[in-house]
């Protein structure tokens, strides 16, 4: 009897072995690591085949002379010729803590009844921490993973290159499962977000494979010093759905990014500070010729694309004569997908005090160029100043001549004047002098009276006004206030709620039809975003991230009202940058729609 059930069992095993390929991994990561440098084990269990039931939990070894600072889970799933291939396990993130070794006993997990286990690992700690690149390990949740994008991996120093911080996913429900993201310290670089809309999503094809992306975040970088400077890896926080209602918070990290920083040509010019990249400069004076102690502004611009922030204003070398004031400088910069472009004004108020002509001169500006790796040098035309007369100077001449002269005659500067013909002109046009007098007294006291009567009227009204504020204050409710405390900008709202109405009669046609599902779900799209932004009373220029207006949506309206709309909005924009398509009745999701809007309206 005993045999008959040691060959059942043989046989149990045997098309256990057959039907599935199980094998249990623990992968370091380095196998010598410094004190307080971290390291990550994996710990893995590949399943093949579709015969595996009854898996149970892994159970992890005890980890000594180390600290644990991190753990996410992995899982992943693949499909060869119709078998399956499961990968499910822990990553466990560990940093040292003192020199020796750190020894890592076997994980075990039992499988349909058997323990697998993986082999012991022992880790050398040497006294002092590698600066070798760190390795990482490719986070996959369904095929999920994290890269850093760098335009240039070798750059001069100064030189702005752009990164962007990009989302893979095969699987449609983590596109909006982003709860948090940890950047690097980026050490030896000067960093400027470039701030756009990255709630926006994109099919690409990787490696054969196709999957939706999403832009995390964006950046203008600058290495502040030449050499090798590693960018340590993102960790980005998403929401992994575990069972029917619960999920798991799991952290996946892109690879390091290493830059190899080219140190700028010797030699630089005299003039030159650290400027990169491409500029130019436009002069222009606001008058060129004027009178002597009249004014003219100088105004003085440099603009283009680099390190905006370490530009000087070009020095005016003025002549000598005219009198210079403190220039006003004004900086202007964006952070956009081709580097930062701005600019630096720079006026300076110019006064001579003689005529003549004068040459102003714009002292050099130094830049270094680094599509040809070269030192550039602006040097500006001069602006030419023709200054007329002496205007100002002659009349304060004629008072000093007043004052100096030795004046015997006090009434030897007044004009002699016949008192005869004065006395005949007097006479003459007494009576046109008299009729002008009257008419101006005439028109005063009408001006008078009229002022009179208006302020009058200005205070019985005002009057009137405050009793029948005060007879009314009595039956006054609370819907009442609102109505008198209306924002100014309720022309705009009315406009708003009148546009919105109307395009939610357009879609509502569009759904009719059932026809162009792009134009619908764009419309879709429009209609959500534009209903929330005025819901929210946010500006034009304001910006709120996909998780924050989902935030306030659920804090205003309610979880399921905010899940309604990521659904929705989600939904629109697959339509519309993805190939995967779905037949859906245009009539219920305009009903859906229709009912969001009009409670956010």
């Amino acid at each position: 009897m005993k045999i008959i059930v040691l060959l059942i069992n043989v046989i149990f095993l045997g098309v256990i072995g057959i039907s599935a390929q199980i094998s249990f991994q623990a992968i370091p990561q380095k196998k010598e690591v410094g004190i307080d440098e971290p390291i990550r084990i994996q710990f893995i269990l590949t399943i093949k085949g579709k015969d595996v039931r009854d898996v149970g939990n892994i159970k992890l070894p005890a980890f000594t002379n180390t600290q644990v600072i991190g753990k996410q889970i992995i899982q992943n799933q693949t499909y060869e010729d119709g078998i399956s291939t499961i990968e499910y396990g822990n990553e466990i993130s560990l940093r040292p803590v003192k020199s020796g070794s750190i020894k890592i006993g076997s994980a075990s997990v039992i499988i349909n009844g058997k323990v697998y286990s993986t082999k012991p690992l022992t880790i050398i700690v040497s006294g002092y921490a590698n600066n070798h690149e760190e390795k990482g390990f490719p986070a996959k949740i369904g095929e999920t993973f994290l890269a850093f994008k760098i335009s240039d991996k070798n750059p001069y120093q100064n030189e702005g290159v752009i990164a962007k911080l990009k989302f893979y996913t095969k699987r449609l429900e983590l596109l909006n499962s982003i709860t948090n993201l940890t950047p690097p310290n980026f050490q030896g670089l000067f960093v400027q977000p470039i701030k756009e809309r990255n709630n926006t999503y994109e099919q690409e094809i990787i490696n054969g494979e196709t999957y939706l992306s999403r832009t995390i975040s964006s950046y203008v970088i600058f290495p502040s010093k030449p050499g090798v400077i590693v960018i340590n890896p993102f960790i980005l926080t998403i929401a992994v759905p575990s069972g029917f209602f619960d999920e798991q918070e799991v952290n996946i990290k892109s690879a390091p990014i290493t830059l190899q920083v080219k140190k700028l040509p010797a030699n630089p010019p005299v003039d030159f500070y650290g400027v990169v990249g491409s500029y130019k400069i436009n002069i222009t004076p606001s008058k060129t010729h004027l009178k002597a102690d009249e004014s003219t502004t100088i105004n003085v611009e440099v603009s283009g694309n680099g390190n905006i922030g370490l530009i000087k204003s070009p020095a005016l070398i003025v002549s000598e004569g005219i009198e210079s004031f403190t220039p006003k400088e004004k900086m202007e910069s964006y952070p956009g997908s081709e580097g930062v472009i701005g600019k630096l004004n720079s006026s300076t108020v110019l006064v001579p005090h003689r005529g003549g002509q004068f040459t102003i001169k714009v002292s050099p500006f130094s830049y270094f160029d680094p599509q040809t790796g070269t030192y550039r040098k602006i040097i500006p035309d001069p602006v030419i100043l023709t200054v007329t007369g002496d205007s100002l100077k002659g009349e304060r001449d004629s008072i000093s001549v007043l004052k100096n002269k030795n004046i015997k005659d006090p009434l030897s500067f007044i004009p002699s004047i016949k008192v005869s013909d004065t006395l005949s002109d007097v006479l003459d046009g007494k009576q046109k002098t008299l009729d002008w007098i009257l008419l101006a007294i005439m028109a005063i006291v009408i001006i008078i009276i009229i002022c009179i009567i208006y302020l009058r009227f200005i205070k019985n009204n005002s009057k009137t006004k405050k009793e029948t504020s005060i007879k009314g204050e009595k039956n006054v409710n609370f819907e009442k206030l609102d109505k008198e405390n209306t924002p100014k900008n309720i022309h705009i709202i009315e406009q708003n709620k009148d546009d919105l109405n109307s395009r939610l009669f357009t879609l509502k046609k569009m759904a009719e039809k059932n026809e162009n599902k792009e134009e619908f779900y764009n419309l879709v799209e429009f209609l959500l975003q534009k209903a929330v932004r005025n819901n929210l009373d946010l500006k034009e220029d304001q910006f709120l991230t996909t998780s924050e207006i989902e935030e306030q949506l659920a804090n205003k309206f309610g979880d399921e009202f905010s899940d309604e709309y990521k659904n929705l909005l989600l939904k629109s924009q697959i339509e519309r940058y993805s190939s995967i398509s779905e037949e859906d009745c245009l009539d219920e999701v305009y009903l859906k729609v229709e009912k969001l809007i009009n409670k956010l309206m």
